[in-house]
């Protein structure tokens, strides 16, 4: 008796699994990590098609976007994991650069102070804050090195007189001025 007609065949038992594309979704990520950006999300994407709320795939599918430098296609496939739990150090540190180069500072500072609670000790995420930070004080003309106001004191001496020298100062205050906004484009 032949097993081959008693038995269903493989693909009748185990339905398209997500576990049966992790050598081709290694395969694509590799090819990305090689600067084969194009390749790697040729090998990705239809695999996201198939699987679209697959959080690994979306993951590298959105880092390898912005390692190729196109952070519109990333920041639009982040939309749908912008409330995910537990996102990696890794990615936020990417979409938070992609999201400053889209001029949108407040969003990566939010994103990474968000990231930074489940990770406090993460040095990418730190200098990630630290850069969104800055960038949204210098839009808001804030700058902690500039004074609130500046002083200049001027000496001068009066004739002598013969009982003692008087010294008097003058003294100057002004407010600071605005620093002009900077404005940088990559």
């Amino acid at each position: 008796m032949a097993w081959g007609f008693i038995l269903p065949s493989w693909a009748d038992v185990a339905p398209d699994k997500i576990e049966s594309t992790y050598a081709e979704h290694t395969r694509g990520v590799e090819l990305a990590r090689a600067g084969q950006h194009d390749e790697g999300l040729a090998v990705l994407l239809p695999l996201l098609q198939r699987f679209p709320d697959d959080y690994p795939l979306q993951r590298d599918v959105i880092l390898i976007s912005a390692w190729k430098g196109d952070c519109p296609g990333a920041l639009t496939r982040f939309e749908r994991l912008r409330d995910y739990p537990d996102l990696e150090p890794y990615l936020v540190v990417a979409v938070a650069d992609c999201l400053l180069a889209a001029n949108r500072p407040r969003e990566a500072r939010r994103l990474v102070r968000r990231a930074r609670e489940r990770y406090p000790e993460d040095e990418s995420l730190r200098n990630a804050f630290f850069t969104a930070d800055f960038v949204v004080r210098v839009d808001q003309n804030v700058d902690e090195e500039r004074p609130a106001v500046e002083a200049t004191l001027v000496e001068s001496s009066l004739p002598p007189r013969p009982v003692s020298r008087t010294t008097r100062s003058q003294s100057a205050i002004r407010k600071a001025q605005k620093p002009t906004k900077v404005v940088s484009s990559k």
